[in-house]
């Protein structure tokens, strides 16, 4: 019954740590005038050390804005920088 937990401990002991990244949406401006663009940054990386992405829309499964509770596509074109 021992070697159960021994195996159980060298198993875990082989698994490489998982390694974490953030993703999220920077806006330029966090207040923005009626009728004035919303302009963001998607970024992704860690801590202080992040890049920002061009818009992809093959590597999203969905992009969208909410406004008055109506929902819309956030659209662009494929290597835009900032991405919204």
């Amino acid at each position: 019954m021992r070697l159960v937990p021994f195996l159980l401990a060298l198993g875990l002991a082989a698994v490489p740590p998982a390694v974490a990244r953030e993703f999220w949406i920077a806006p330029h401006a966090y207040q923005v005038a009626p009728g004035e663009a919303i302009v963001a940054d998607l970024r992704n990386g860690e801590r202080v050390s992040c890049r920002a992405l061009s818009y992809a829309p093959s590597r999203m499964s969905h992009l969208r804005m909410v406004h008055d509770g109506e929902t819309v596509p956030a659209e662009g074109t494929v290597g835009d920088r900032p991405a919204l």
